[in-house]
């Protein structure tokens, strides 16, 4: 599967990285097992990964790569027994995966990654990230801008990460399509601070302006100068799937960010069968 649909970001989750029980999104009922939820862990000295990776450049068969992960970083992952854990590496900030990039290579996206380590703790879920996703938001509301986003590589993505960065991401039409998405962030900010409100609304502050971003400048000193405004809209979408064609139906969100429209994705309705 080729898209943004192929990305680990909105690909059905594993159980490896979901929860049991039902939750209503709109009118629908979905099962949490197929939902966009994880829970998350730091780690408490450096860590190594070993991921498997495919080319930015060029065609070529999968491979492991090693990935060194610093004290103090926060994760999405699944604790299954003793001292192992899966993750999904895709989910990883710019930051972490910039090693990996520099050589040439992306995680294969939704290809879970064992971590066999006694060096994660868990840790409450990042405030700053909307309920039942992994952080990456795309813009529009209509049902169009769903199915175009879901199609292919060329819409702009908001990336909020575990690890409390803000990414944003243009196409890159010098990579591999696949990759288009995935590779260089035009935006890179880490999030200082984070307030929800009762209704929902997060407001998130940032140390400098966000280019291309609507922002509100609060405060002269510090690291929290700069606000941007998340807002759930409760306004959920539902595409049923195909069952005769094994297809899941999938769950979206509707987010107006720094005043403008995004929307991320929740997860599927099942299995497709």
């Amino acid at each position: 599967m080729t898209g943004l649909l192929g990305l680990g970001l909105m690909s059905a989750p594993s159980s490896a990285l979901a929860a049991s029980g039902t939750v209503k999104i709109g009118n629908t009922t979905a099962d949490k097992l197929f939902l966009h939820i994880a829970q998350h862990y730091r780690t408490t000295r450096t860590t190594k990964l070993h991921v498997m990776v495919t080319s930015i450049h060029s065609h070529q068969s999968a491979k492991t790569k090693t990935l060194t992960l610093p004290k103090g970083v926060t994760l999405a992952a699944k604790h299954e027994t003793g001292a192992n854990y899966r993750l999904d590496a895709s989910l990883l900030s710019y930051r972490r995966l910039k090693p990996l990039i520099k050589q040439g290579y992306i995680p294969v996206s939704g290809e879970m990654t064992t971590l066999k380590s006694r060096t994660l703790v868990k840790v409450k879920r990042p405030a700053f990230l909307p309920a039942y996703s992994y952080g990456d938001l795309y813009p529009g509301h209509s049902q169009a801008a769903i199915t175009r986003a879901a199609g292919n590589q060329e819409a702009n993505r908001i990336q909020l990460t575990a690890d409390g960065y803000l990414d944003r991401y243009q196409p890159n039409h010098q990579v591999l399509a696949t990759a288009r998405l995935q590779v260089t962030p035009t935006l890179h900010a880490k999030i200082q601070r984070t307030k929800v409100t009762k209704h929902g609304t997060r407001y998130l502050y940032f140390k400098t302006k966000l280019s291309g971003l609507t922002t509100k400048h609060v405060r002269r000193t510090g690291t929290a100068r700069y606000r941007l405004t998340l807002t759930n809209n409760h306004r959920p979408i539902h595409n049923p799937g195909n069952s005769d064609n094994d297809l899941a139906g999938w769950f979206y969100s509707r987010y107006t960010l720094g005043g403008h429209a995004y929307f991320t994705p929740l997860g599927n309705d099942g299995p497709g069968d």
